[in-house]
């Protein structure tokens, strides 16, 4: 009769802890599997950096854009083309200061 009880006692926790089993492997690969929780977190990090980046471009094109647009012979800002020229040329006057920025 003991060997029955300890039968009985086996077939009611058996199908638990197989439920138990299950249900803590499908969590775990809900939270840190290829597709889980802490891969979702990560994708949102990647894609707010590229975000970022985006807008950094942007704003450099812009600024680049901003700088051809002065430069065309319809429009020249005479100080622009002056200061793209001695920078670029190395140019300055004997009385001159130079003071970059790099």
């Amino acid at each position: 009769m003991v060997i029955t009880k300890a039968r009985i006692g086996l077939n009611n926790i058996l199908p638990t802890l197989l439920f138990a089993v299950i249900l803590l492997y499908f969590l775990f690969h809900a939270i840190s599997g290829e597709r889980g929780l802490l891969a979702l977190i990560r994708l949102s990090q990647q894609i707010e950096s590229a975000r970022l980046e985006l807008d950094i471009t942007h704003a450099n094109r812009l600024r680049l854009e901003r700088n051809i647009t002065l430069m065309r012979d319809d429009s020249i800002d005479l100080d622009l083309l002056d200061e793209q020229a001695r920078r670029l040329l190395g140019y300055a006057d004997k009385n001159e200061q130079i003071f970059t920025l790099e």
